[in-house]
């Protein structure tokens, strides 16, 4: 049975391996998967929970190379469509340490914009413990449909809805479009996650002075190197921080993301949760990469000093 369900786009992520050099002078390149929703569901997959994926790929050779990489993680690929005539999207970043990684996109009309209603009631959203839904589908395309009746859906089943704020602002030429589809998305979920800056799009306000609402269940707001605030309906606590040598900050986010996920499913409290994922975070910084280095149970279980398991 599959416990968690991430909605939303997928790339494949080309690396420069030559670390700390501009991207033109890149010469070789490492493949992973990359995609928020899709990188949450690998790192939950590497959590040892149970994921599953509903995306879209073309009917060409790049998605026959994310298929298989899904597998090869442990991703359950059953809801990944298959859509011709369309192109799987594509990502090429540089990688200068810690935090500067120049990157260019091939998403003119990827095939995971196509996702629709009816390929959405084919999923099991009545068995699933979670659903995860990158904000970033509201952008284009009848992806924006499906993820909403996912949504809805989900309430109707008491099936736990997380939405990933994850703004990507050159798919929003107009910021207040943001506001009010991704706004009215929240309605129907149990936990929005995101960073101050998405906050603050969200909310139309200055990111400096954005304040977390109570208005919904749980609200999580990334802060980096700072941690994680976290409110839910009854308290409002820190998130604690690792300190651990950095690498690349690429990929932490969605570490953090699918370790709250997973303690949440496997019945952490909030607290315990938000421990566990700020470790995800910690180890996830200290590698470069993205999919490919996020951490295993065991080494999350180490970072914490407790047993595996416990």
């Amino acid at each position: 049975m599959t416990e968690l369900l991430t909605v939303g786009r997928v790339n494949l992520d080309l690396y420069s391996q030559q670390t700390g050099a501009e991207f033109a002078e890149a010469r070789t390149f490492e493949a992973m998967i990359g995609g928020s929703p899709s990188n949450i569901a690998v790192a939950a997959a590497r959590l040892g929970v149970r994921t599953a994926v509903f995306t879209a790929v073309g009917d060409d050779l790049v998605g026959d190379w994310v298929l298989r990489a899904f597998e090869r993680a442990g991703v359950d690929t059953t809801y990944v469509a298959r859509k011709p005539g369309v192109h799987t999207s594509l990502a090429l970043l540089g990688q200068i340490p810690p935090d500067d990684f120049p990157r260019t996109f091939y998403r003119d009309n990827p095939a995971d914009i196509h996702l629709t209603v009816d390929e959405a009631a084919s999923l099991p959203l009545a068995q699933v413990r979670a659903v995860l839904v990158s904000a970033d589908v509201f952008a284009r395309g009848s992806t924006a449909d499906a993820a909403a009746w996912i949504m809805r859906t989900c309430r109707e089943h008491d099936t736990t809805v997380y939405i990933d704020l994850d703004l990507r602002p050159e798919h929003w030429p107009k910021p207040d479009e943001y506001s009010l589809l991704v706004g009215a998305a929240t309605n129907d979920a149990d936990v929005v996650l995101g960073t101050a800056e998405e906050f603050a799009a969200l909310q139309q306000t200055d990111p400096q002075g954005i304040e977390l609402s109570g208005e919904k269940q749980v609200m999580v707001l990334k802060r980096g190197g700072d941690g994680a605030r976290v409110l839910t309906s009854e308290r409002e606590f820190e998130a604690p921080v690792f300190d651990v040598p950095v690498a690349s900050t690429v990929g932490a986010g969605d570490a953090f993301a699918a370790g709250l996920i997973s303690g949440r499913i496997h019945g952490s409290s909030w607290e315990a949760s938000a421990r566990l994922a700020s470790a995800c975070g910690a180890i996830t910084v200290s590698r470069f990469g993205c999919s490919e280095g996020f951490p295993t149970l065991g080494e999350v279980a180490e970072l914490l000093g407790v047993s595996h398991g416990s």
